[in-house]
């Protein structure tokens, strides 16, 4: 009925990236299945009959429809010439092009109507079966007779579907696109994520104890659940799609002071927004138990502990220095100053 490439001519490049992407949903390879094409592109409006007959006059079979059947499909049923129309409207009732059997009319037209209309009959005076140029003519005679025949041909204004409207509120991953720093495509790719990873979770949430498992180690069990209450915004004890997005997008792609700020809040206990001397101290024994780590320290218990609270110290003299070079009164943090300080150091961006 119409060639990929001009379908891809008609739809606009931002309406065709939105197609893909929403495809890929279905696989890498966007191929959608008989149940998938049916629920989600004609809708449940449908009847299930119906629907496998477009389903197979678009290309489907039972390995799915691709991509480029679908968006021939999409481009003609929403924007398509009444010729072009005409040609898929014979492939529902003729998936093979034939000559159109009354028989076989007749099962398709009682998918959506209660009886098959008087003008069926005229169609079929002549002969049991007809051609598409006989099939066009009397199906633009009878159209207002039949709902199936208005639903594909009608052109008064406001019946014809669209491929997109501007009114349409935005997806949920263009919202989370818009507020992270990620692409809708890389949304979808985390969701599959999520959802995998969910399946581990003996709550069937994506818990703090889920998280632990899949962060520590190479974090520390202490560092992991900390950093789990961060990213737990609302807080309900278990991670969402929209909170692990948010965090990626900051760790993975904003700016090394915009990562060190959200680090701070790890530290921030109280959610004060001040690390006081008892966080300062904690904060200073994650950073030496990651540096260790880092380091690939073989040691035993006894060792180890003796060289994180070598390292603490330096940390915490350092970080003292930095807050006396910077004429604080007091020596509490703030995010500012951590950030300020994690500049100068190494030890909080091997985090």
């Amino acid at each position: 009925v119409l060639a990929y490439e001009d379908a891809v001519r008609q739809v606009g490049e931002e309406d065709l990236k939105r197609l893909k992407s929403m495809s890929k949903r279905y696989g890498p390879n966007g191929t959608l299945s008989k149940a998938a094409f049916a629920r989600d592109v004609l809708t449940e409006g449908v009847p299930s009959k119906l629907a496998e007959r477009i389903f197979t006059a678009c290309g489907g079979n039972s390995k799915g429809l691709n991509f480029r059947d679908l968006l021939c499909f999409l481009v003609v049923f929403t924007s398509g010439s009444q010729e072009q129309r005409m040609k898929l409207l014979y492939a529902i009732f003729s998936p093979d092009g034939s000559p159109l059997h009354r028989r076989e009319f007749e099962n398709v037209i009682l998918t959506v109507e209660l009886r098959a209309p008087d003008c069926v009959a005229e169609l079929f005076e002549q002969n049991e079966h007809v051609e598409l140029e006989q099939f066009s003519k009397w199906a633009l005679a009878n159209m207002s007779k039949l709902s199936l025949l208005q639903w594909l041909l009608g052109e008064q204004e406001g019946t014809r579907p669209k491929l997109t409207d501007s009114n349409d509120p935005p997806t949920f991953y263009q919202t989370l696109a818009k507020i992270t720093k990620l692409k809708e495509e890389e949304i979808m790719g985390l969701e599959k994520c999520y959802y995998h990873l969910r399946t581990s979770s003996k709550t069937g949430k994506f818990d703090c104890d889920t998280f632990v498992l899949l962060t520590s180690p190479p974090l520390p069990k202490r560092l992991s659940e900390a950093l789990f209450q961060v990213m737990d915004t609302n807080p309900d004890n278990h991670l969402d799609l929209k909170e692990i997005a948010c965090a990626v997008s900051v760790l993975c792609r904003c700016s090394t002071s915009d990562q060190q700020k959200f680090l701070f809040k790890i530290f921030d206990k109280d959610r004060d927004g001040l690390l006081n001397t008892a966080e300062q101290e904690d904060m200073a024994e994650l950073l030496a138990d990651v540096q260790l780590i880092c380091q690939a320290k073989n040691v035993n218990e006894e060792s180890w502990e003796e060289a994180v609270g070598s390292v603490k110290s330096s940390i915490l003299k350092h970080l003292h220095s930095h807050l006396k070079n910077a004429d604080k009164s007091e020596m509490v943090v703030s995010p500012e100053d951590y950030v300020s300080w994690a500049a100068d150091v190494h030890f909080p961006r091997q985090l």
